[in-house]
């Protein structure tokens, strides 16, 4: 729709009183095309779309072109309708116009363009007054919410109908739609009563959480802008859950790994919130019955009670509370080492670590060490002490300690002590170059072993053919000490080895042995 200056109107309204009714332009003649009545001569401002108007006349098919169609009031306000030409026959032009909205009242119609009856003419004829609208169109075509059926759900109930009551609903032509909004999402929209009267369906998606969504209608309107009315406002309220139980109900303040907690209850949605002493945790829905959340550090940091409660949402009542307690514990574990003893070993040694904790939280880690602080991570409980090549040889200090679920450490560790030998005894002798027969044969002999104790031989072998001549048992002895063998030398004139075997505390037996010889004279 669009409207005429004042000023143009007043000057067509002179030039049309100048024509007394029926006008052809300053240059009427016999030939020059006018117009003599409109069919229909009225239509109605409530029908939506293009409609046939046929302009009759005389000379119609002398303008050059297709003419401009124009139809306008002449009074306020001055509305002007544009009519869409669609051909000319000699005394008729058929053409197109949409009266939807206009204001109702006399029209007067007008046919513009250039004609030639021996030379050109760009005029205007007019037919004053010569159609009608009418019909009262609404005072705007802007859709109203008046209010909404229901106005609330509860959160998580399930998709519905909601039913959009108001006016200037559009309906009834081609391309006339009205649409409910739910915020910026289209429902699908049915009319229930045209104009007035919508029905929209509602997903469950939209009101699984409490929330307040804003309802429009939409109206589209073929050739005009899309209108939009005012919001209502639909509320999906929170459920009121209810809290029984908390799993666990106690534990250990400073514990090495929050605790994750298991609430039981009614009513638990996906937007659920646990509150410990009044502040958010976040919580993993699980059925609506049940709901998990894991406490922080800064929640176990010290002994007490924590205030267990669920809310729906970051607006809805908390429920009653239920009481985690935390302990303090500062008692540290008590670890045990077994299998060690006082001798001497060639081979691995196993041992068993056990730990206690009585009260306290359990135990968090075991760390020992074989001859060095212990350090290391205790893996299946059992300690073993290597033997062998390329083990350390010796007294092997085993220590272990442990630490408890809240830190506490066991101070001093325990400890005990492997003796590992695996390389055997060394050992040597000295004899005198010559002993006569019959005389004191004194032999110096020493065992060097890692060992304390070893248990020794001494052989005499007659060099001719390495025959032992004599066997002494030397019993057990310390080791790395020289002692000396003394004894009557009964031997047969000539020459003599001598040899010590010895065997430490591990059993090993020597791994080196230094020999001497002698001689035997009469």
């Amino acid at each position: 729709m669009k409207k005429r200056s004042v000023g143009v109107m007043l000057v067509l309204l002179v030039v049309l009183v100048l024509s007394l009714g029926v006008a052809a332009g300053a240059s009427a003649g016999p030939f020059d095309p006018s117009i003599s009545s409109v069919s229909p001569s009225s239509m109605s401002n409530d029908t939506w779309g293009n409609q046939d108007l046929v302009i009759y006349g005389s000379n119609l098919d002398a303008f050059i072109g297709d003419p401009t169609i124009t139809l306008y009031q002449t009074v306020s306000p001055f509305d002007v309708i544009n009519g869409t030409y669609n051909w000319t026959a000699t005394d008729a032009i058929y053409c197109s116009v949409n009266t939807y909205l206009e204001s109702a009242g006399q029209y007067t119609v007008e046919l513009s363009g250039i004609w030639r009856i021996g030379q050109y003419y760009d005029e205007s004829v007019y037919l004053t007054n010569g159609f009608r609208v009418t019909g009262t169109p609404p005072v705007s075509n802007n859709p109203v919410v008046a209010s909404i059926s229901p106005k609330s759900k509860d959160a998580g109930s399930g998709g519905f109908l909601m039913t959009v009551y108001g006016s200037n609903f559009a309906s009834g032509g081609v391309g006339l739609t009205s649409t409910v909004y739910w915020n910026d999402t289209a429902l699908e929209t049915n009319v229930t009563s045209a104009g007035t009267v919508l029905s929209a369906a509602v997903p469950a998606s939209l009101v699984a959480n409490p929330g307040v969504a804003s309802i429009k209608v939409r109206n589209t309107i073929p050739g005009q802008s899309v209108t939009i009315s005012n919001a209502v406002s639909f509320t999906i309220t929170a459920l009121q859950p209810t809290l029984t139980s908390v799993s666990p109900t106690s534990g250990f303040a400073k514990y090495y790994q929050p605790y994750q907690l298991q609430l039981t209850g009614t009513n638990f949605q996906n937007t659920s919130q646990v509150l410990v002493n009044g502040v958010v945790h976040a919580a993993t829905y699980v059925s609506p019955t049940q709901l998990t959340m894991q406490l922080t550090a800064a929640d176990i940091a010290s002994p007490g009670t924590l205030n267990i409660s669920v809310r729906n949402g970051t607006s809805g009542t908390p429920t009653n509370t239920v009481a985690f307690t935390l302990t303090a514990d500062t008692t540290a574990p008590v670890t045990t080492i077994s299998g060690a003893d006082t001798n001497w070993h060639n081979t691995p040694v196993t041992l068993t670590v056990s730990v206690t904790d009585v009260g306290g939280p359990g135990v968090q880690t075991t760390y020992y060490g074989i001859g060095i602080p212990p350090s290391i991570a205790l893996v299946g409980g059992t300690i073993t002490v290597p033997a062998g090549s390329g083990s350390p040889q010796g007294p092997q200090l085993v220590q272990a300690y442990s630490m408890d679920k809240c830190g506490n450490n066991e101070v001093p560790p325990a400890a005990v002590t492997v003796n590992i030998c695996s390389t055997g005894p060394s050992t040597s002798c000295i004899a005198p170059a010559s002993v006569k027969k019959g005389k004191t044969l004194k032999i110096k002999w020493e065992a060097d072993s890692i060992t304390p104790k070893i248990t020794a031989t001494m052989k005499i072998y007659k060099s001719s053919n390495n025959t032992v001549a004599k066997s002494f048992n030397l019993g057990t002895q310390d080791s790395n000490k020289t002692f000396t063998k003394s004894f009557t030398c009964n031997l047969s004139p000539g020459k003599y080895k001598v040899k010590v075997f010895a065997t430490d505390a591990a059993g090993n037996p020597q791994s080196q042995q230094d020999s001497d010889s002698f001689s035997v004279t009469k």
